[in-house]
């Protein structure tokens, strides 16, 4: 039976970010890591954007990404 080892790196929490200050944070599942930004503030319902392949997560249009933070996190 294979075990899956979560790693994550995570900024202070309290924090409220926009989407060009959040800093890249790193998770690391099943060898495999995983790039992501936290935006707008620690309340509400976590929303995941997925990009395509060959997108990352700069094509986010900031205003997008920064009304979504708003309502989630």
């Amino acid at each position: 039976m294979s075990t899956t080892h979560i790693h994550v790196s995570r900024t202070p929490s309290g924090t409220t970010y926009s989407h060009v200050s959040a800093p890249t944070q790193v998770v690391e599942a099943g060898g495999v890591r995983y790039a992501y930004r936290r935006v707008g503030s620690e309340i509400g319902t976590p929303l995941v954007l997925l990009a395509h392949f060959r997108a990352g997560m700069d094509h986010w249009d900031p205003l997008v990404a920064d009304g979504l933070g708003t309502t989630a996190r």
